[in-house]
């Protein structure tokens, strides 16, 4: 039996659960088809969404293409090929829509299908986002969040869901904020009341402005761990961990996330204790869902949801 026909066997036993929602259809790199390791597959909402670390031939391009639409008609697809240089689309729907709407639990997010690398949603987040749901909902006195890196603003459109008062956003990408507060009105929080404040400055040339407006409760940071020459996470990412004490309420959580193939849970809980000035009573790890994880799952999503924070020294 040939690859795709397997696939397409796989497939079958992935049927659409929410039209609406997310879905992990095909993860390679768990190797449930050892010849087609090199490929993801997601569903959001009506795109399949295709991620490919392996250039396909023309042929074996057509026959993956047939078998996703015979198994999901009605699906917008794209098809990405990332490898060492920029990611490129090596197939896409002709009408694939500038936007399409998407829900996670009970609150709908914006994507972007033909936007960039990235379409503005990362399903993998699901359990970060449903932790701090759950923080929030549980612990009285909460008001004011920090979201760095807060691309389309998933975690604000989360915290404020879940009765944060306040929560500042900061993204470089003026576009991608643009995005997150259309993501709040999607939601039917008023971005005029100030409940949610979006910041598209260098981070690192803005520490004294976070400070301005902190103290936190929360702080939530979420960087890529690579993006240009702006930010290279095992230089970088201490230099924002050291300033913790700087805009965190004693008493206040935070939660940490990176996503590194070469930095795996190990190293990423030693930098963390490493740089942090002063401690945290509980730590807690918060991992992708299963149908994430590949053979290796210390290389994906790794989360750390820390509380209790005390400081070690006078600030």
């Amino acid at each position: 039996m040939n690859k795709w026909k397997e696939l397409e066997l796989y497939l079958k036993d992935h049927p659409v659960t929410d039209p609406e929602s997310c879905q992990k259809l095909f993860q390679g790199s768990a190797g449930y088809l050892p010849d087609l390791e090199f490929l993801i597959i997601d569903r959001l909402a009506h795109l399949i969404f295709v991620v490919t670390y392996e250039p396909l031939l023309p042929e074996d391009l057509s026959r993956f293409v047939e078998v996703l639409e015979k198994i999901y008609p009605g699906h917008f697809l794209r098809v990405q090929e990332r490898g060492n240089g920029p990611s490129r689309d090596v197939y896409v729907s002709g009408a694939v829509p500038q936007q399409i709407r998407i829900r996670e639990r009970d609150l709908w997010y914006l994507i972007h299908p033909q936007r960039g690398q990235n379409i503005g949603f990362f399903p993998d987040m699901i359990n970060g986002r449903r932790r701090i749901r759950q923080y929030l909902k549980e612990t009285e006195g909460i008001k004011k969040v920090l979201n760095l890196f807060a691309y389309t603003c998933s975690f604000s459109v989360t915290a404020l869901d879940a009765g944060a008062l306040r929560v500042d956003n900061w993204d470089m990408n003026r576009n991608s904020l643009k995005i997150g507060a259309e993501n709040h009105e999607l939601n039917g929080i008023d971005i005029s009341a100030r409940q949610a404040r979006f910041f598209s400055h260098d981070i690192f040339k803005s520490f004294g402005k976070i400070r301005q407006n902190g103290f936190y409760d929360l702080i939530i940071m979420d960087p890529p761990p690579f993006q240009g020459s702006s930010f290279s996470f095992k230089t970088d990412y201490p230099k924002l961990i050291r300033r913790v004490d700087k805009w965190l309420k004693p008493g206040g959580a935070a939660l940490f996330c990176l996503n590194a193939s070469n930095f795996d849970w190990k190293d990423f809980r030693g930098m963390l204790e490493e740089n942090l000035p002063g401690i945290f009573t509980s730590w807690e790890e918060v991992p992708s869902p299963v149908e994430f994880h590949g053979k290796f799952p210390e290389r994906g999503l790794k989360t750390f949801f820390l509380t209790g924070w005390e400081v070690r020294e006078n600030r």
